[in-house]
């Protein structure tokens, strides 16, 4: 498999704050990458670097070949890449199918659309006039995660989606992600569940104070060499 996203030497700023140091990680075509590690270590600023909406990057963002760092956010979403955002960001007077439709509108053309999303999460399907507004937390994150399916991507990135939600509700959603890979889309996950990034991933990278501590295939490190690399021990 290719790699679809590399990213070379990747550099965050905000401001005087250096927040991602020098960071090289690749997800391939079809693959599933987790990105671990505590509150502050650098994970969701480096999401937020792929898809432009940090204000000041160094290095390099490769994505299919080609480099995107000075392209911007819209620029991004259209070659592939859609971002499920902390708190799902949804609007909250729409219903469920309008905002659905707003990722159609500003993704690309794809073989995802509303019944596909409707597919995947039935729940959606029965409620889709139902306001935002008025759903519960797991149900605003499907709606979340199928208005970033909407934008057809070949990329998703998922920040912290299982942030918040009842055990039940978070393994309703992790059993879904295998049926979105069926669709032909990578995912980057960013999540604290250190289990649970294991088993849903192909390959696992953990952050640490803004830089890589530990990476490699899910299946092959050890409990011990990511209590280390989490914590920094």
């Amino acid at each position: 498999m290719s790699a679809l996203l590399e990213l070379r030497g990747l550099n965050v700023f905000y401001g005087a704050f250096h927040s991602v140091h020098g960071v090289d990680i690749s997800c391939r075509e079809g693959e599933v990458l987790s990105l671990i590690g505590a509150n502050g270590a650098g994970k969701s600023s480096t999401l937020r670097a792929i898809i432009g909406q940090v204000p000041r990057v160094t290095g390099e963002i490769r994505f299919a070949g080609e480099d995107i760092s000075r392209r911007t956010t819209p620029e991004r979403i259209s070659s592939g890449i859609a971002l499920v955002p902390e708190g799902r960001q949804l609007f909250p007077n729409l219903t469920i199918e309008e905002n659905l439709k707003i990722g159609g509108y500003t993704g690309q053309k794809g073989s995802i659309g509303l019944a596909e999303v409707y597919e995947i999460f039935p729940a959606l399907s029965e409620r889709r006039k139902q306001l935002a507004r008025l759903l519960s937390g797991g149900q605003q994150q499907m709606v979340a995660i199928g208005r970033a399916l909407m934008m057809n991507p070949r990329l998703l990135l998922c920040d912290e989606i299982s942030l918040g939600l009842s055990p039940k509700i978070i393994a309703e959603i992790y059993e879904v992600l295998p049926r979105i890979r069926d669709h032909g889309v990578s995912m980057i996950l960013v999540e604290q569940d250190i289990a649970r990034a294991l088993s849903a991933s192909d390959h696992v990278a953990c952050m640490l104070e803004g830089r890589i501590s530990l990476a490699g295939p899910s299946s092959e490190v050890s409990r011990e060499q990511i209590a280390a690399s989490y914590f920094g021990e």
